[in-house]
């Protein structure tokens, strides 16, 4: 077995991006590489603890053969250290704002997860990678579908192996039911902003392989449009600088929209946590930002009025009325 084990090694190595052509699309971005997921013919596991820890809480094999919803439960499933096979410069923009992880996106190296047979049907699986540092989230799909994602939620980083698999392809936190789309990464439902990173999968002679960076962040990294100055004359006006506001930016630009986009905020920070107020009387102000000044003016092209008040709105003239003597706002929406 331990020969044969090594031998399948050795073909991983050799083959982990012998296959690599231009109509492969890379999961998060425009270039080209892996495909984002694989689904495997089913296979016959063996009995171990994980299967056997599933069992004993409840889970029930018919009701995933028929598609329904798969709970991970108890501490969430685990792994130790995937092996690294080898490395292929990848760029993607699916990555944290953290410029040490910025620097480092450019690398990723393919890292054997373990043998498809470990991975139950409708499990999620939390396996360390890169020496131990980082996690990243196997899930498997009650089809046989592989996805690797980023472990942690990204609202409050919760372990989503301790989460909701769903039979939509999503992966539910266990806090504050934030949803995240396993294919995209992004956040579907709940109170989440930004989506968790998402990584290639492939399967080499019954392993599963992907495609892991050096540095593993917990947020991925958006892709918005830039304002048209100029060209797309169109003004949206955001009344309010909480996270209702801050999400309606985000989606603007994530949607494609590039005109102006004007942020009146009464307070004098862009938006914030609310909640944290009451829960951590020690937190300081810009780990609860929800996105930073400098994030929305540069990275969304918003204009954020702070210390401005709105004190009425003509929608005959789509004019926002400021209070004092701060000049007024028009709109188009």
């Amino acid at each position: 077995m331990a020969s044969l084990r090594s031998q399948a090694w050795r073909r991983v190595a050799q083959r982990a991006f012998s296959h690599l052509s231009s109509s492969s699309p890379l999961f998060s971005s425009g270039l080209q590489g892996l495909p984002a997921a694989v689904s495997v013919s089913p296979t016959q596991t063996r009995e171990d603890k994980s299967e056997r820890m599933f069992w004993t809480k409840g889970l029930c094999a018919a009701a995933l053969a028929a598609g329904a919803v798969s709970v991970a439960v108890g501490e969430g499933n685990s792994r130790t250290e995937g092996r690294k096979l080898g490395g292929s410069p990848v760029f993607s923009r699916a990555f944290g704002r953290c410029p040490r992880v910025a620097a480092c996106a450019e690398k990723r190296t393919a890292t054997d997860l373990g043998a498809v047979e470990e991975f139950q049907r409708g499990g999620l699986y939390e396996l360390a990678v890169n020496g131990g540092k980082d996690k990243v989230l196997l899930s498997r799909t009650a089809d046989g579908t592989f996805y690797c994602t980023g472990a942690s939620c990204s609202h409050y980083s919760a372990s989503l192996s301790k989460g909701v698999l769903t039979a939509k392809r999503t992966v539910t936190c266990p806090l504050h039911d934030a949803e995240f789309d396993l294919e995209t990464g992004k956040c579907v439902n709940g109170p989440a902003l930004s989506a968790i990173p998402t990584y290639p999968v492939e399967i080499n002679d019954g392993r599963v392989v992907a495609q892991i960076p050096d540095e593993v962040p917990v947020r991925a990294r958006g892709v918005y449009a830039k304002e048209k100055r100029g060209q797309n004359t169109e003004t949206f006006v955001l009344l309010g600088g909480g996270a209702a506001a801050a999400t309606a930016a985000e989606t603007l630009r994530a949607e494609g929209f590039d005109g102006r986009i004007v942020m009146i905020c009464e307070e004098s920070v862009p938006p914030y946590d609310r909640p944290v107020l009451t829960k951590n009387l020690n937190a300081k102000l810009d780990n609860i930002l929800l996105r930073p000044l400098k994030a929305l003016q540069e990275d969304l092209g918003v204009q954020v009025l702070l210390n401005s008040r709105a004190v009425g709105v003509d929608l005959k003239t789509k004019t926002v009325r400021l209070e004092g003597n701060a000049p007024d706002v028009k709109f188009d929406k």
